[in-house]
């Protein structure tokens, strides 16, 4: 985020203390204009008091400063954050202990520098990656581990895919008044989308 970041130079470095118990310096601080991923729309945010500290690799909001004009709740894996209108702004799923979530700078540009699929969720990629997974198993699969490189759990949120849902639809039988064909390609049968 950091090279958006509309920023002052601190005349006195603040320090900022990190999980893991270091101390690292703040030197600037400013506002950014982000967006949010809420229920795969962007929603546009601008963040005032944010802190640059070149020593860290991610970006950090901070629980209680969002709930200075906001308010979050967190139910089971999920912590929304509204406005003051209560309207939703933003979505953090918890992964690790930690609650994460997806920023961009722009309507196209992701600040973690993944691909396009970042803006789905986690259940959302292994789903797709594994061929489009019932979800039931997806989760099962996750809790046995069966599979390297799964996580031990995934969002709780309810998910349907419109691609499975589409592909399980079927058509009823047209009617058809044709008698049988007695030369070829004089009657042809195509799928119809």
């Amino acid at each position: 985020m950091i090279h958006i970041l509309e920023s002052l130079t601190l005349k006195n470095a603040i320090n900022v203390k990190v999980g893991d118990g270091r101390t690292l310096k703040g030197t600037k601080v400013g506002k950014v204009c982000t967006y949010f991923l809420v229920n795969r729309k962007r929603v546009k945010i601008t963040i005032s008091n944010v802190f640059y500290v070149k020593d860290m690799d991610k970006n950090l909001i901070s629980f209680a400063k969002v709930t200075d004009k906001n308010k979050i709740i967190s139910i089971d894996q999920t912590a929304k954050i509204y406005d003051k209108f209560d309207n939703l702004i933003g979505i953090a799923y918890k992964d690790n202990g930690l609650y994460k979530m997806s920023s961009f700078i722009n309507e196209r540009e992701n600040y973690n520098t993944e691909t396009e699929n970042s803006v789905l969720t986690q259940k959302e990629k292994l789903h797709r990656i594994l061929g489009h997974i019932n979800f039931n198993y997806l989760d099962h699969m996750c809790k046995k581990q069966l599979a390297d490189c799964l996580p031990n759990e995934l969002e709780s949120i309810y998910l349907k895919c419109g691609t499975c849902l589409k592909n399980k639809m079927h058509n009823l039988p047209f009617k058809n008044n044709r008698t049988r064909a007695n030369d070829i390609l004089e009657l042809v049968h195509s799928d119809l989308l």
